[in-house]
């Protein structure tokens, strides 16, 4: 019985792999979250569906 309860525990290893897949994931969503700044930073017309503007019709 004691050797079934040792085996279900969490290891440090276990932690730090964890640990590695949490700090993947913030850095990801750090990422994103600068992508969307910068996207929203640099649009001439905030709060429009588009960033770009449109061409002129009577080309």
């Amino acid at each position: 019985m004691q050797n079934i309860i040792n085996e279900e525990e969490v290891s440090s290893d276990d932690l730090a792999i964890i640990g590695a897949g949490f700090e993947t994931l913030a850095s990801l969503f750090a990422f994103l979250a600068l992508v969307k700044a910068k996207e929203e930073g640099t649009s001439p017309n905030k709060g429009t569906a588009s960033s770009h503007k449109k061409a002129p019709d009577n080309v």
